[in-house]
């Protein structure tokens, strides 16, 4: 059995809980929510042999956010035309549609060959061994571009859930983390929901209680950053500092595990990010967002993942609308979000 699914059946604090999921389902057609996430703890480690790629090993935590994607997906018509009426890049036997939020950038090349949903489609068909038809996904994008936030992963866990729908595949959650795990590390945490822990590549997950509800403003920077160059960069500067490379514990910190619930004022000093240093010294400007972020009432603000996105812990709804004005005037910041956390 994999490890996958052992761990997330020791748990039951995710009764309640839901990752990617159908939203709405009508013949021949389905559309799935599938949420972005925020890593409340990141470290990472040496890289290790994997079967497709090395990558660093990780010890993390998800949260899995009510910001999200809406995916639209159904057979491929001949015309290659949704009936939307959208025109939509046919790569090979499969195509993909990118519609994005106002203000999150440019909709330019998010179609092409490199987008992680063909990739997801291909991996479909091989782990289930059905040949299903031609499939256009209709991606109605609201998480920021290389952000942080796992909007590309967003996506292919919400195509693998919608197609097993659509075409009756079978695949057990088990069968779906599996095929979740060989897209990348944060795919089988939106696939799971709510919040888990992550460790090896960060695709072995335990889920942790759904915890008090926290309230988020996510500050979003006019450029992206992309994971393997903030990646690269932490090599580069540990390479530099002639530091061993640190081999990670098997669990969280004590205190962080005795705080998880507790009060968003008792939690935030928990928040870390070994990946912030790395993503300051590529966007130094990021840190004065941070300080006006606490400036304005924040009670911590942090690199999301790799950035460049800053997400900002609030007390409550009231703190997280007055922080939300002040970074809307901010010229460091194209774009600012409310959410919450965990979606359940």
């Amino acid at each position: 059995m994999s490890q996958h699914l052992m761990k997330s059946k020791q748990n039951n604090c995710t009764d309640k809980v839901r990752g990617a999921r159908i939203v709405a389902q009508e013949p021949g057609s389905v559309s799935v929510f599938s949420p972005g996430k925020v890593n409340l703890y990141l470290r990472v480690g040496s890289v290790l042999a994997d079967s497709d790629a090395p990558r660093h090993q990780l010890l993390t935590v998800f949260q899995c956010l009510s910001l999200g994607e809406t995916l639209t997906i159904q057979p491929l018509g001949i015309s290659g035309t949704q009936s939307g009426g959208d025109t939509i890049q046919d790569e090979g036997i499969d195509a993909v549609k990118t519609r994005l939020e106002s203000g999150l950038g440019s909709e330019k090349h998010l179609d092409g060959p490199g987008n992680l949903v063909y990739k997801t489609l291909r991996l479909l068909r091989e782990t289930s061994g059905v040949d299903f038809p031609p499939t256009q996904v209709l991606v109605d994008k609201k998480i920021p571009i290389a952000g942080g936030l796992a909007g590309g992963s967003a996506d292919a866990a919400g195509t693998i859930v919608g197609v097993n729908r659509l075409y009756q595949l079978g695949l057990s959650q088990e069968r779906q983390l599996e095929v979740a795990a060989r897209l990348g590390a944060d795919v089988p945490a939106l696939l799971l929901g709510g919040n888990s822990v992550g460790t090896r590549f960060g695709d072995i997950l335990e889920p942790l209680p759904n915890g008090t509800k926290r309230f988020w403003i996510l500050a979003i920077a006019s450029a992206g950053l992309s994971t393997p160059q903030v990646f690269g960069e932490l090599d580069r500067q540990r390479a530099l500092s002639g530091a061993k490379l640190p081999v990670l514990p098997d669990s969280l910190p004590k205190e962080f595990l005795m705080k998880f619930e507790a009060p968003a004022r008792v939690f935030a000093a928990e928040l870390y990010n070994e990946l912030e240093a790395a993503a300051l010294r590529l966007r130094p400007e990021l840190q004065a967002v941070k300080t006006a972020a606490v400036q304005a009432g924040a009670l911590a603000a942090i690199i999301s993942g790799s950035g460049p996105t800053v997400a900002c812990l609030c007390a409550d709804a009231l703190a997280a609308a007055q922080v939300y004005a002040e970074l809307q005037d901010n010229p460091l910041v194209k774009t600012v979000i409310k959410t919450t956390g965990p979606d359940y």
